[in-house]
């Protein structure tokens, strides 16, 4: 237990499948809320809180404490700082394959791809060693499931299958430039299920002697736009940074604050880095998606 707040730095994020008893923590208050059938139990303490959610007899546990604080690994399915390197990442229940735009007949990378096969980062086989994983979370429908292993979970000698994990550096990706702006698809990169992932990375910006290298406010009627800012100036956006996320639903005008456009004339490139997800169905916020959005936002559109 804890009778000192931490710093935020110091915090993490875990998530158990399972009650945590209260007398691990130090609690100064407590609120329970029941909604549609779900129940609630909201606890601060004196680190950080507490968090159990229930419904029809299943439990989950958030808690946000000390790094230092003891808590128990049993039925633990995440654990992760919340302060320091700044992450997302995107679960593609179809799979993830590349656009059919940079592949010929055979399936081949054609030519004016954007990226080749020397860009792809395979696994690297290493001497046989035991990093002290021994928890493993499996996610079969919507539900997640937690295991704990007497062995490590990587300790295999080998891959067999066609599914294997690789990695594509995102600056890797060769961006296409106009004589006057390009539609999102000249930026895809990769491609799934109703879905396609796009990368903005530093380049150079139109270069038509009247370009407007700012990008002009539209609505697009098919997809959901979701972005994820990496780091860089954004041209068109003020009031983001890098960590940042934007929702723009299908069909809901958006462009640039106001002075972006005139602020852009004359700029020759761009060191933006960001990854964006066009989806055909309409996304839906999660509890958790709601609460970090910024209240403050729509007042960086006013001059």
């Amino acid at each position: 237990m804890l009778s000192v707040r931490p710093k935020v730095a110091e915090l993490v994020f875990q998530l158990y499948g399972r009650a945590l008893h209260p007398e691990l923590f130090e609690i100064c208050a407590t609120r329970s809320i029941e909604r549609g059938g779900y129940r609630a139990s909201v606890a601060i303490t004196s680190a950080g809180h507490l968090v159990t959610w229930q419904r029809d007899g299943l439990t989950l546990s958030e808690v946000a404490t000390s790094a230092v604080q003891p808590l128990p690994q049993k039925r633990r399915l995440l654990s992760y700082r919340l302060n320091g390197e700044r992450s997302d990442r995107m679960e593609c229940r179809g799979g993830v394959h590349i656009p059919r735009q940079w592949r010929n007949q055979v399936g081949q990378l054609r030519m004016d791809a954007p990226y080749c096969h020397r860009d792809f980062r395979a696994p690297t086989f290493m001497d046989p060693r035991d990093e002290g994983i021994r928890e493993l979370v499996v996610k079969r429908g919507d539900a997640f499931h937690g295991f704990t292993t007497k062995e490590s979970p990587l300790d295999v000698v080998g891959w067999d299958g066609s599914v294997y994990p690789w990695a594509f550096p995102i600056l890797n990706f060769q961006p296409r430039v106009g004589l006057t702006h390009l539609p999102p698809t000249w930026h895809g990169t990769f491609a799934t299920r109703g879905a396609l992932i796009c990368s903005f990375v530093p380049r150079p910006t139109d270069f038509h002697p009247e370009a407007i290298p700012c990008p002009y406010p539209h609505s697009s009627v098919d997809v959901d736009e979701f972005i994820f800012y990496c780091k860089g100036n954004f041209t068109s956006r003020k009031g983001v940074s890098p960590g940042s996320m934007s929702y723009h639903p299908a069909g809901i005008p958006h462009g640039p604050h106001p002075g972006s456009y005139e602020a852009s004339i004359g700029t020759k490139e761009t060191n933006e880095l960001a990854v964006m997800l066009d989806c055909a169905l309409p996304l839906q916020a999660t509890t958790h998606a709601l609460g970090l959005e910024d209240p403050n936002y729509q007042l960086s559109f006013i001059p």
